[in-house]
């Protein structure tokens, strides 16, 4: 997953996965999979040790590549805003800091889910938030092959699993798929 521009042609690959805001597709191919969501996880030592009436225990962690990750939770969860939160230069590396007790990380649930079900981290807020964002996949212009076919199919399914908001595919006027839409929860 990127979050810069991709050329496959170029680059030589077949397809790839970045995020892009949830209204601009980032090339006129690109199927839209899933928001990004976000919300905040803590080792279990440190969960219980915020101050009263604070959801966010210890030092803000979050990652370069999502910088307003935080100000966006805190404004969703009606929280004041903070001191700037440490950014490590990738969300693995932000996590990482979380499990060592180091702070609370803001990340996508998806991202933690294993962590979180061997109780390494614990969910600090019943819910996540819209980041504005879109996982995209990027694909080539014109037919695509059998074997990228599986691969696209099968990616959709896992995004529709993962993830509490359905993605439906929107159907052009001409009734070709032209792209996946948010369509709320279901």
């Amino acid at each position: 997953t990127s979050t810069a521009p991709v050329d496959l042609a170029r680059e030589g690959v077949d397809a790839a996965v970045r995020t892009a805001p949830l209204d601009a597709p980032p090339s006129p191919t690109a199927l839209r999979l899933q928001p990004v969501m976000i919300a905040p996880f803590a080792a279990p030592a440190l969960a219980g040790t915020g101050r009263r009436g604070s959801l966010v225990p210890g030092r803000l962690l979050g990652s370069k590549v999502r910088p307003g990750d935080w100000a966006l939770w805190l404004r969703e969860a009606g929280l004041p805003a903070t001191p700037p939160p440490l950014l490590y230069e990738s969300t693995t590396l932000a996590i990482q800091a979380a499990l060592e007790g180091l702070g609370t990380v803001i990340c996508s649930p998806s991202f933690v889910r294993d962590d979180v079900r061997a109780r390494r981290l614990v969910a600090l807020a019943k819910g996540s938030a819209m980041a504005g964002d879109c996982y995209w996949l990027m694909l080539p212009r014109g037919r695509i092959g059998p074997s990228l076919q599986v691969f696209v199919d099968w990616l959709v399914q896992a995004a529709e699993a993962d993830s509490s908001i359905r993605t439906e595919p929107r159907r052009s006027r001409k009734g070709k798929r032209a792209g996946w839409e948010h369509r709320g929860a279901s």
